[in-house]
């Protein structure tokens, strides 16, 4: 009998082929679904606080959350396309393309910076959610979307 070749040998090779198929799948589309349900929770908290500050009229509340939000969106889409893992979700969006939605956000962010920055404490106060670290990163990320895609 052939030792490279062996019954067992060629079962282990299949069991190895069909988790890594699985973990493809579970990773790629049920934990990608996952998490969207997981921060549903959250996202609806968020939602209501905005909702409530909108029908007691305060505005600049609501405008100042939603550019606080999309100060870590921008963090977000930067590292995403900095970690060169895009290729992950082919499966689950093999056309997807950012570049503009990006170049969109790029050109609101020229008209409009960041509002972070402005809000972290000054140096030397306390500072226990780090906002002057998201204050450095959201600094960092507009600039690399503006160099990017603010054509």
């Amino acid at each position: 009998m052939n030792k490279r070749f062996s019954p067992a040998r060629l079962w282990i090779g299949l069991l190895v082929a069909a988790a890594f198929a699985a973990g493809i799948y579970v990773g790629a589309f049920v934990g990608v679904k996952q998490f969207h349900e997981w921060e549903s929770a959250a996202k609806a908290s968020v939602l209501t606080s905005e909702l409530r500050a909108l029908r007691a009229g305060d505005i600049d509340k609501i405008v100042q959350t939603k550019e606080v939000e999309l100060d870590g969106a921008v963090v977000s889409a930067v590292t995403y396309q900095q970690s060169g893992f895009p290729w992950l979700f082919w499966p689950y969006a093999p056309s997807y393309d950012q570049t503009q939605s990006l170049k969109r956000v790029a050109q609101y962010r020229k008209q409009y910076p960041p509002v972070a920055p402005k809000i972290a404490p000054p140096a030397g106060a306390s500072d226990p959610a780090d906002l002057r670290g998201f204050a450095r990163d959201v600094n960092r990320s507009t600039d690399v979307l503006i160099r990017q895609y603010g054509n």
